[in-house]
């Protein structure tokens, strides 16, 4: 079936319902605060974006009246992320110009596809997880290594100590950004642990999946981190722990509302697409923890 582009007065009504799906948008996007998110007005299915880091310099002694020798010679290191994700959400709209003087209707119709996209862009910018250099299993609190962790046995906290303590073996600083990414039963373990520890759990407000700071982390729920099959436990879900923005995203500012007519019809196509793209840089692999946590 052919069809054709909408001109005039719903082009503007095309952009307005675009420019009122960025709160909602950046609101429901987990990946948005704790990722390193940058928003861009334009992006091109394919756009290399460059990412520039210079090796780590190296501290030695300082002995007064010698010479100052073997400096470190820095070399820049160049990793790339290609926007490749070209994504749309696409509904047939029976009759647009009614649907359009019920603003509550189609704000509604909007925000709905603005969840879908949100929940797409955390399913992939989350599968970066699995690529943590560093993971934290039972083994790690205690239990048997290369199984995993069972949320439900009362060792919560011990997961979190756990965590801390291998990040600081593996030198990760500790500069007051450190956060969880964790699916709901866990959270609903912390939750009860939290209470029982005197922390109040019911002045969360969940924005951006943000459900409190307890034992020195920012808590974020999702239901978007991979799984795997790991230690023979089916739908193993990959929890990150560690310092925030260690996975990068780089996002369209405002996804495109787009209408079509349709021959001989009433009704139109309503077209909601963005593009995006996710990257894991070598350094920011050893900064952040894949905790293996059994559904």
């Amino acid at each position: 079936m052919s069809f054709t582009h909408r001109t005039g007065a719903s082009g503007i009504v095309a952009e307005h319902w675009a420019q009122q799906m960025q709160v909602p948008l950046r609101k429901s996007m987990v990946s948005s605060v704790v990722a390193n998110t940058r928003w861009e007005p334009t992006l091109r299915d394919g756009d290399t974006i460059h990412f520039s880091y210079y090796d780590d310099v190296s501290v030695v002694d300082y002995v007064p009246g010698q010479d100052i020798e073997n400096h470190d010679q820095l070399t820049a290191t160049d990793e790339t992320l290609v926007v490749n994700q070209s994504k749309i959400a696409r509904v047939y709209v029976d009759n647009v110009e009614e649907l359009q003087t019920r603003p509550d209707q189609m704000q509604h119709l909007i925000e709905s596809a603005t969840y879908k996209i949100a929940d797409n862009i955390d399913t992939n910018v989350f599968l970066n997880v699995t690529g943590a250099a560093s993971s934290l299993d039972d083994g790690d609190i205690g239990g048997n290594a290369g199984s995993a962790i069972d949320s439900a046995s009362g060792n919560v906290i011990d997961i979190f100590a756990s965590a801390r303590e291998k990040m600081r073996r593996m030198d990760v600083e500790e500069v007051g950004d450190m956060v969880v990414v964790a699916p709901p039963k866990l959270i609903q373990r912390i939750e009860e642990k939290a209470a029982d520890s005197g922390f109040s759990v019911s002045d969360a407000t969940l924005r951006n999946g943000f459900v409190g700071n307890w034992f020195g982390f920012d808590w974020y729920v999702s239901n978007n981190l991979p799984t795997e099959e790991y230690g023979g436990t089916d739908n193993t879900v990959n929890a990150y722990i560690g310092r925030r923005g260690m996975i990068d995203l780089v996002t369209q500012m405002t996804p495109r509302v787009i209408f079509k007519e349709v021959p001989n019809r009433l009704g139109q196509y309503m077209y909601v697409h963005t593009l995006y793209g996710t990257g894991l840089f070598e350094k920011s692999k050893h900064r952040f923890l894949a905790a293996k946590i059994a559904p």
